[in-house]
């Protein structure tokens, strides 16, 4: 646990976890526009019951 707990502290995995986050955020936001696009045309729309 102790080893753990370590790892947690130092900066290189601050850093790292920062980063996959980051990437993560990105991979999100570019989901968000693909469906907010696909959302705004019509036969989408009504593809799924909107």
């Amino acid at each position: 646990m102790s080893e753990a707990w370590a790892q947690l502290k130092g900066g290189d995995y601050d850093s790292e976890v920062g980063e996959q986050l980051i990437k993560r955020v990105k991979e999100l936001q570019d989901t968000v526009d693909l469906l907010q696009m696909l959302n705004s045309r019509s036969d989408f729309a009504e593809l799924i019951g909107d």
